[in-house]
């Protein structure tokens, strides 16, 4: 079966990454390689990592030198993939046993498919919620017009459909929501109506003015969108 590359962006939280680590490891699909990409954390993640990468030959650490933040790492990590399959993972969550299992065996049997994410629920410090996004591609392009219906941590995508599209820092915090608005445009999606990933809940999640900048980004996306569409808010 098609081997596949695992990014995973990390910024210090060093009391979680072995639980998120672990949770790549023990997946049922084995032929990964494992991309671990380390912001200049300042706490004890490095040493954490470097003892992984001892451990198992699939792991491939690289410390950076200065923060760039996870966008610029996600692309950093799409562009060093050799494989075609692409698994995107956040640093504190964790990956359900048979997720890439169920993801890769999506794409082999749907080709035209080039983004497979997952339902998620949310533990931590906000526990017992799921996100159920929908299935059907022609209701995910409807959905995207409203917010972001792809849950980014869950995400397994075709490389080849990307094409020259990546995370854009001055979409941040919304940079996801930018990237798979660009893509549905030009591939189809799906997510498996399974929860398959964890997403760990941090009071520092979302604080006030990150929302705020957060909805300034997304009625960017929004309003990009409708103009490719040709439909514009403004005056006639």
């Amino acid at each position: 079966m098609s081997e596949i590359t695992v990014i995973m962006p990390v910024y210090n939280g060093a009391e979680f990454r072995e639980a998120s680590i672990d949770s790549v490891l023990n997946q049922t699909f084995k032929n990964f390689k494992f991309l671990i990409l380390n912001d200049n954390s300042t706490d004890k993640t490095a040493d954490i990592l470097d003892d992984y990468q001892k451990k198992d030959s699939r792991i491939q650490v690289i410390h950076k030198t200065e923060n760039k933040g996870p966008a610029h790492l996600r692309n950093e990590g799409i562009a060093l993939a050799k494989t075609e399959f692409i698994a995107l993972i956040d640093a504190d969550d964790i990956a359900l046993p048979s997720r890439f299992e169920k993801q890769v065996s999506f794409l082999i049997n749907n080709p035209d498919y080039g983004v497979c994410g997952t339902w998620f629920t949310f533990f931590g410090d906000k526990k017992n919620r799921t996100v159920k996004h929908q299935a059907s591609h022609e209701g995910l392009k409807v959905q995207m017009l409203k917010n972001c219906c792809i849950g980014n941590p869950t995400v397994m995508l075709r490389k080849s459909h990307l094409g020259d599209l990546r995370f854009e820092n001055e979409y941040v915090p919304a940079e996801d929501y930018r990237l798979w608005s660009q893509l549905i445009a030009v591939t189809k999606f799906h997510n498996i109506q399974e929860s398959l990933l964890l997403y760990r809940w941090h009071p520092n999640n979302i604080s006030q003015t990150k929302i705020e900048n957060l909805k300034k980004v997304e009625v960017i996306i929004k309003e990009q969108q409708l103009q490719n569409l040709g439909i514009s808010l403004g005056p006639p």
